[in-house]
């Protein structure tokens, strides 16, 4: 199997590169990738290169921590770009937990480049995806756009085309560019600025084909409509690439749910209090009692009480957090509640 050597900018939990493995047309070696969100870091960590605690614990080549954070630091890692606020590391200085190696670790894993707009170059490789954020065409934000020197999430896309031009004054332009987006990027009042960047591409090397493709006519059970767009250098481009057919294989939610859900999905109530623990602990929950409801209890009617406001169970012991609501009842699965819960809703099907 021919092995492609792929670059992930905007990576998250490196979904695109799990699709590509999962297709099997090609043997898929990760030389980089590009995040700086931490937990998606971790994550992608996690999922392709294996990173356990146990791996963070035993690991025994880390620098100094005060090399570690100006690393981070001058990579833009937890940069929050809604709040403009970089991550205060130097708070986890002297932490006794080895998040500061953890994330470190996650890191050096999975060969992450940090800010995509700090990268002065990128690697030869063969296939660079570059889904780029949606923040600011998404139709549930504020759709600024993403041209040029507006300063949006949206328009890091232009920082790719910048790294593609010095890939190109060195020959070592990718074979392949992968892009996903929403829907809205082809919409009427973004069309234009999507043509700008299939325009440059053109320029740069590449014939690019684009679809909107929607998960389920893919074989997947998510009614979600999503623009690929794909580049293929012009001097290996046959002109034979067309997207697939859709197809329904009719498959739903309820097709792939367990009749029985297998013990292992379930917390168990020692860990749930060890977790409930740490998040009072941390500040997370401002509260100052909470319980877990009485396993052995036989009277459910008077466990099972409600808040009148909210709704949410109060089969807990005392609880002083009334914000959330735990597991979705009988009485809660015949729609939207109109209890006053935040961010309530059923799934049906």
């Amino acid at each position: 199997m021919e092995k492609m050597r792929l670059i992930e900018s905007f990576s998250g939990g490196g979904m695109q590169r799990r699709g590509l493995e999962n297709a099997g047309v090609f043997q898929i070696e990760s030389i980089g990738t590009s995040e700086i969100d931490i937990w998606a870091i971790i994550a992608y960590a996690a999922i392709h290169c294996n990173l356990t605690d146990e791996m963070v614990e035993n690991y025994d080549n880390y620098p100094s921590r005060e090399s570690i954070i100006k690393w981070l630091k001058s990579h833009n890692i937890g940069y929050d770009p809604v709040k403009n606020k970089h991550y205060d590391w130097e708070k986890k200085l002297k932490s006794k937990n080895k998040f500061l190696e953890k994330i470190y670790l996650a890191n050096k894993l999975s060969h992450n480049f940090g800010d995509i707009s700090k990268a002065k170059h990128l690697p030869k490789c063969d296939m660079l995806t570059y889904s780029f954020p949606c923040t600011d065409i998404s139709i549930s934000g504020k759709i600024q756009g993403f041209s040029k020197d507006s300063g949006t999430r949206s328009s890091l896309v232009h920082e790719i085309m910048r790294l593609l031009i010095e890939l190109k004054n060195r020959n070592q332009l990718p074979k392949y560019l992968l892009m996903e987006n929403v829907k809205n990027l082809v919409s009427k009042k973004f069309i234009g600025q999507f043509n700008d960047i299939i325009s440059l591409l053109d320029d740069i090397g590449y014939n690019t084909y684009w679809d909107i493709l929607n998960g389920k006519y893919c074989g997947v059970p998510q009614n979600r409509e999503r623009v690929f767009a794909l580049s293929i250098r012009k001097d290996v481009d046959t002109g034979m690439f067309k997207f697939p057919q859709p197809f329904d294989e009719r498959k739903r939610l309820k097709d792939i749910l367990f009749a029985k859900v297998p013990e292992k999905y379930y917390i168990t109530t020692d860990r749930a209090k060890k977790l409930c623990d740490d998040l009072v602990l941390n500040g997370k929950i401002k509260l100052d009692d909470y319980g877990i409801t009485d396993e052995n209890s036989t009277d459910r009617q008077t466990d099972r009480q409600t808040d009148r406001q909210t709704g949410v169970d109060l089969s807990i012991y005392h609880p002083q957090c009334r914000e959330f609501a735990n597991c979705i009842t009988r009485k809660e699965d015949r729609g939207i509640s109109n209890r006053g819960q935040i961010g309530t809703g059923i799934v049906e099907w």
